[in-house]
């Protein structure tokens, strides 16, 4: 037709989506494989109030009822910017990363002997496999966060093969004594899942709708992926909430978190000095002196640090994202952590908006997302 522009099949359009502890950022993104970053067409972010007490159920309410409204102004706002920008472009996906404490990633190691060489088929494969899920999923079972919340898995993924002790990528067809895998699986919170999927399917219908936990998709992030770096470690700091990975040769080998963030250092410096929570939020920010919000939150972060370390090793660098205005704050602590766990010439790095050349971002979160989807191959 006269005037249509032709279909570029390098050009991608999505819906990112990011859903932290008490936040959720939403952003449309155009993709072209030869650009060096993405156009980000319109974005929204809302948070919700900083609670005078942290209840995990009436949060998850508070965040779900954010993703609705959030959804309902992409909906309005965003699809119309979107054909104002070029009415021949529709969403092809809509990608979507959750935080701790709505998602958990628990990455468990089977390990098998025979007494005679024995082959490696792919039954054999899917009863380790099963073997590996159903323990994982009796350790979520067994936690008094989702045993309220319910949950539901939203991915899974054989992350490494260990042949005789040798690491291969194709394990079929070998005869071994020893074999051992490493699943990776990710589970979410049951609520804010169906929120998800039942606000996606009345929006953008016709997307396809990708689920993931935000720790796996810091581990892929072109900020990591492009170091050369094979062991690091990863700190989330968010609103209600620290996450903490550990990656040891090129794999997430340990994820942990703990539900204490910096609203909960707001929260802990008003009962001081009783001034409003976001008086308090801007204090824990600024302030150079050491408060006792500031040991609590560097005694959290050690802890979370030091239980991911346990199921791994720690390494001596991490990468440190947390939400815009808190890098210096948790980029200290973070580096004090460290030094007092015994970590070896600790650094860090902050994983700031500016993530990818020629593009930034207020939102930092949202600078991920759209650095993901732009260095995602092509479906």
């Amino acid at each position: 037709m006269f005037g249509k522009k032709p279909v570029n099949p390098d050009r991608r359009c999505g819906v990112v989506i990011d859903i932290g502890s008490a936040s959720v950022a939403i952003g449309i993104v155009v993709s072209d494989a030869d650009a060096p970053a993405p156009e980000l067409i319109w974005s929204n972010v809302e948070r919700c109030p900083i609670a005078e007490e942290l209840n995990l159920s009436e949060l998850s309410k508070r965040v779900t009822t954010t993703l609705a409204n959030n959804m309902l102004t992409l909906g309005s706002a965003g699809l119309t910017a979107l054909a104002d920008f070029d009415s021949t472009l529709t969403v092809q996906s809509c990608d979507v990363t959750v935080s701790a404490p709505w998602t958990y990633t628990v990455p468990k190691r089977i390990h098998a002997t025979f007494d005679e060489p024995t082959e490696i088929t792919k039954k054999l494969v899917a009863d380790l496999v099963k073997t590996a899920e159903d323990s994982i999923m009796q350790t979520f079972g067994n936690n008094d966060v989702f045993a309220e919340l319910g949950l539901t898995r939203i991915n899974s993924d054989t992350t490494s093969f260990t042949l005789n002790g040798y690491t291969v990528r194709e394990p079929y067809g070998h005869e071994v004594t020893d074999l051992a895998l490493t699943r990776l699986v990710s589970v979410c919170q049951k609520r804010l899942f169906d929120a998800i999927s039942e606000t996606h399917d009345k929006i953008i219908p016709k997307s396809k709708l990708r689920v993931g936990a935000f720790m796996s998709q810091l581990h892929h992030s072109p900020i990591t992926a492009t170091t050369g770096q094979k062991t690091y470690g990863l700190i989330d700091a968010s609103g209600e909430a620290i996450e903490v990975g550990i990656v040891i040769d090129s794999h997430l080998s340990s994820v942990m978190h703990v539900v204490w963030g910096h609203y909960a250092a707001a929260r802990s410096i008003r009962i001081t000095t009783q001034e409003p929570l976001e008086s308090a939020l801007a204090r824990l920010k600024n302030s150079d002196t050491i408060t006792p919000a500031h040991a609590q939150y560097s005694s959290k972060l050690l802890e979370a640090i030091s239980r991911a370390a346990m199921q791994s090793e720690l390494p001596s660098h991490f990468y440190v994202h947390c939400e815009t205005g808190y890098h210096e704050l948790v980029t200290r602590i973070a580096e004090k952590a460290l030094a007092l766990l015994g970590a070896h010439a600790p650094s860090v790095s902050i994983i700031s908006a500016k993530v990818l050349p020629h593009i930034e971002i207020e939102e930092s979160r949202l600078a991920l997302s759209l650095a993901v989807f732009h260095t995602a191959p092509i479906e």
